[in-house]
């Protein structure tokens, strides 16, 4: 995904273009050493940066916790639903 000015954001794990929501599934695998962990915390600057709301979920809970992922899924869908879209990122 690219800022309309063509700087790179990131690749979220799911996108909702229609409300600017991304969704990562960020596991301590791939997050848990100093770069990784780094690298995260860019990202999601970036996505700041471009007005982009984002969730973050632990893997184990897409097991563990379905029914409240799926909740919290909901909820910031209709919070970034409820304020204005940012410039197209793609």
């Amino acid at each position: 995904m690219t800022a309309p000015d063509g700087t790179y954001i990131g690749v979220p794990d799911a996108w909702f273009a229609e409300v600017g929501l991304a969704w990562e599934i960020d596991s301590y695998e791939f997050h848990f050493q100093r770069d990784d962990y780094a690298d995260t915390i860019s990202r999601n600057a970036r996505y700041a940066a471009a007005g982009i709301v984002v969730l973050q979920t632990l893997p184990s809970r897409l097991r563990t916790e379905p029914a409240n992922v799926a909740r919290e899924l909901t909820a910031a869908y209709e919070a970034a639903k409820s304020r204005a879209v940012p410039r197209k990122a793609g």
